[in-house]
């Protein structure tokens, strides 16, 4: 199985998912960043199309936006009547400098290497003025196991890590100009505590989850729960009672950063 499979999961691209007060405030953040004197914009990973869907509504500009997955392009067209360009971030079927802003949104942790590389190129490539990249910072990374298989790879897929160092220089021939942090996410106490230690141990398997290897998923005929899963219900159950969701502490958060061409 490829990870590939993954995005075409109908669920993945709920606009439900989209539409919660952090995920507002994070589009709201990003079209901030976007320079009063751009005109165009492209975005590439646009996914099921939400935040060109917030641009439209706000600012009149060109816009467009790639997209990989089949199913995410299918949800922009029928919910929010987007029509994506099919095609990859490693190779964007747009001629040099063809926007003056290239945005891209919660994509560049995805991306494994040499993918990752090539689409940091694309986006200096096609970019006349300025590129925004928005991604998780510092993040605490964790790992689904496979009760089929036992196979563990990264929640969400999330398979790099983003610190100030790789933000400085992420896009080559730009310069980073502007920082701002978003999304930041508290969690309780104990639901900290199981992450650190037994589900980063034995790893869990989220609602959204495929495993790259075997492509079992939690929708699939012959799923059986399993122990690595029953923490997580147990966690999940815990949450609901009011002593258990104090103290909270911050835990995760995402940096927006806006570049501007320099050569």
């Amino acid at each position: 199985m490829s990870e590939v499979t993954y995005y075409e999961t109908n669920s993945i691209w709920d606009v439900n998912r989209y539409t919660t007060p952090e995920e507002t405030r994070r589009f709201d953040e990003v079209a901030a960043m976007i320079p009063a004197d751009a005109e165009s914009l492209l975005d590439l990973g646009a996914g099921n199309g939400i935040f060109l869907r917030r641009l439209f509504d706000s600012r009149k500009m060109r816009y467009s936006g790639l997209e990989r997955s089949d199913s995410a392009r299918l949800v922009a067209h029928d919910e929010l009547g987007i029509d994506l360009v099919a095609g990859d971030v490693a190779d964007v079927p747009f001629p040099d400098a063809a926007f003056d802003v290239v945005s891209s949104l919660q994509v560049l942790e995805h991306l494994p290497t040499p993918t990752f590389d090539k689409a940091r190129a694309e986006m200096a490539r096609v970019a006349r003025r300025y590129v925004i990249v928005n991604v998780p910072y510092k993040e605490h990374r964790f790992f689904n196991r496979c009760p089929e298989c036992g196979t563990r790879f990264p929640d969400y897929y999330h398979v790099r890590q983003f610190i100030a160092e790789t933000m400085d220089t992420l896009i080559p021939g730009f310069t980073l100009r502007r920082t701002e942090y978003t999304s930041i996410i508290s969690r309780p106490l104990l639901s900290i505590l199981y992450h650190l230690t037994i589900k980063s141990i034995r790893g869990s398997f989220n609602s959204i989850a495929k495993c790259p290897l075997c492509g079992y998923s939690a929708n699939h005929a012959s799923a059986a729960p399993r122990d690595s899963q029953g923490m997580d219900r147990v966690i999940g159950g815990l949450k609901t009672i009011r002593l258990f969701k104090w103290p909270s502490f911050p835990w995760y958060r995402e940096v927006i950063c806006l570049y501007e061409r320099t050569r």
